[in-house]
């Protein structure tokens, strides 16, 4: 009963950060119709307002993109117990199958993480502001859709929590700013593909991360979480997901159909991240042939196998297949 309501309580926290962003999409929309169709002082007030968030958006727009980022220490120390509790709840760990005390400070550090899930529960809880080891020695920014950063007030305080732009530019200059990052690779399109027990990762035609720590001399760490997949099941139908695909060309978003056994409260799960031995890039390539982005990504496959060989058996929410498509 205990394990249960913490279940229910942690849910509850993270569908208040759903319930932000829907909220303060909402009071964009409002006020920008007051500021078109309002009368008196209150539509008068909407368009100043208006006025000055466009010319601070103007101002600020490439933010999220720029490989420095607005991390805000204030607004991370509020919200730290909220991460925290939600964490505890969660029965987050993160186990380190590699010596973190050799990672080089000269080279920036590609956390490639998997699998997306539907909401990336594990990334966020394990990496966001209570990533262990790894945040305190190496400062991690987790790269999320531009998406995220075209709402007002929502963009602030995911920038402010150290978020950043997904985007290949915003990508580039973190690296060049041997800034540490963290991508799930697999994107919208693998979250089309979670279900419960089985791992689906969409990775081989995904050349853009590995040529990236090519060009910049990245160290690579492979993060498998166990339990990710577990958490909501999905409405599989074939013309279901046709739809969902052809939406996601579209909006460049997924839309999964989702659902657990309290509606979208999160089912009670253990989220286990593996950090794998990292992957060196010895010398900087400039331009890297596709042979040499094929040889990485294949030592990049074949860590994560090793990954899944190694613990799928012992860590809590195992015993699952993995398919790398």
């Amino acid at each position: 009963m205990q394990a249960g309501s913490c279940s229910m309580l942690s849910g509850l926290v993270w569908l208040s950060f759903l319930g932000l962003l829907l909220a303060s999409a909402s009071l964009t929309a409002g006020i920008l119709w007051l500021s078109v169709f309002g009368e008196g002082g209150m539509g008068w007030l909407c368009r100043v307002v208006s006025l000055v968030y466009a010319v601070w958006l103007f101002y600020d727009w490439d933010t999220p993109s720029n490989g420095v980022g607005r991390r805000s220490p204030l607004v991370i120390s509020i919200m730290q117990p909220v991460f925290t509790y939600a964490k505890s709840c969660f029965s987050s760990e993160i186990i380190y199958d590699c010596d973190l005390s050799k990672l080089r400070r000269d080279q920036p550090l590609m956390l490639g993480c998997h699998p997306h899930g539907i909401c990336s529960f594990a990334v966020l809880s394990n990496f966001s502001l209570t990533g262990g080891t790894i945040l305190r020695k190496h400062p991690v920014s987790i790269l999320t859709l531009q998406l995220q950063f075209m709402v007002p007030l929502w963009r602030e305080l995911v920038i402010a929590l150290g978020f950043a732009s997904v985007s290949y530019p915003s990508v580039e200059a973190r690296l060049r700013a041997k800034g540490d990052i963290a991508i799930v690779i697999g994107g919208a399109r693998e979250s089309l593909d979670s279900r419960p027990g089985h791992i689906e990762l969409t990775l081989r035609h995904r050349t853009g991360f590995f040529k990236l720590a090519l060009k910049h001399g990245a160290t690579i760490l492979p993060v498998l979480s166990f339990g990710e997949v577990d958490i909501y099941h999905q409405i599989r139908r074939p013309w279901i997901k046709k739809i969902q695909i052809a939406l996601m060309q579209w909006m460049t978003i997924a839309i999964p159909l989702f659902y657990s056994r309290l509606w979208l409260i999160p089912d009670s799960t253990r989220l286990t991240s593996v950090v794998g031995s990292p992957i060196t890039v010895e010398k900087a390539i400039e331009n890297p042939t596709p042979e040499d982005v094929k040889k990485l990504q294949d030592q990049y496959i074949s860590a994560l196998l090793s990954i899944h060989q190694k613990y799928n058996a012992i860590v809590p929410h195992g015993k699952c297949s993995l398919t790398i498509k």
